[in-house]
């Protein structure tokens, strides 16, 4: 373990603080050179003003303490006491830094790496919309009042209600009865309900129906959407096709998970 002077010979060296004279006697210390490369990584990472503002801090830190403990010991007339010291601050700073180095580096720094699994992508990745945020049900005809019409409104109100509510077998079997009702789409979006009917399975959990039925939205307000809940279902079931779908995503102009595809990308194996 090194001690408090060789570790503040460390910071000085890696700050180029130090002689040729004293660079060469630190090297040749083979205490101190098996540290080097792990402090040349972490002081690589993170900027000199960084560490020098973290140092202060640790400094003031350690300074209080020194002091409080001072008084406690004058306090209770304990002759001769001597004040606990903190860990040496390079040490505090390596620890910290280390830490912080490893996360940005498996998160940030290397591209491509296989920091995220396909399961672990879905997880941090997948939001359901609430029920007012579903496609519209959105008349094709319009026209008096018939029948098929009502009767698809109401389907569509029970639709929202039992997904609002987390009834979602409930709401798959709403979105059944309406192409019952209107098999033609005569009278409702057929890309509506195919981005409904998506959503839909993505809550049940049956993610290849999820990603078939997101397939079909080939146009319309939530087409970007669909690209990208399509993505999230084949992570489940396919991660290579949910890669191609990410990518296409990643290169879609004004898509607003664009950027989002293309680190997901990078973190998949």
């Amino acid at each position: 373990m090194l001690d408090e002077n060789k570790m503040d010979k460390l910071d000085e060296y890696l700050l180029g603080k130090l002689s040729e004279q004293e660079r060469a006697e630190l090297e040749a210390d083979a205490e101190v050179s098996e540290k080097l490369e792990m402090h040349q990584a972490i002081f690589d990472a993170v900027s000199e003003k960084e560490i020098i503002d973290y140092r202060k801090q640790l400094d003031a830190i350690q300074a209080n303490m020194d002091a409080g403990e001072a008084s406690s010991d004058r306090t209770a007339n304990k002759p001769g006491a001597t004040v606990r010291r903190m860990w040496p601050v390079s040490r505090v700073l390596a620890v910290a830094a280390s830490v912080a180095i490893l996360l940005i580096a498996a998160w940030y720094l290397v591209p491509g790496s296989s920091t995220l699994s396909p399961d672990d992508a879905f997880a941090a990745h997948y939001q359901a919309p609430k029920a007012q945020d579903m496609a519209a049900r959105s008349a094709t005809a319009e026209g008096t009042a018939n029948p098929t019409r009502e009767n698809l409104e109401t389907l569509d109100s029970q639709f929202r209600n039992a997904f609002e509510q987390g009834n979602y077998q409930e709401a798959l079997a709403a979105l059944s009865n309406m192409t019952e009702t209107d098999p033609d789409f005569e009278f409702h979006s057929e890309q509506g309900f195919y981005y409904n009917q998506g959503i839909t399975y993505l809550q049940l959990q049956e993610y290849e129906q999820a990603a078939t039925a997101f397939a079909k939205v080939k146009r319309g307000e939530k087409l970007d959407n669909a690209y990208w809940y399509r993505a999230m279902a084949l992570l489940k079931t396919d991660p290579a096709a949910a890669k191609e779908v990410l990518q296409q995503i990643s290169e879609r102009q004004g898509h607003p998970q664009r950027k989002l595809a293309g680190e997901i990308l990078n973190q998949l194996p």
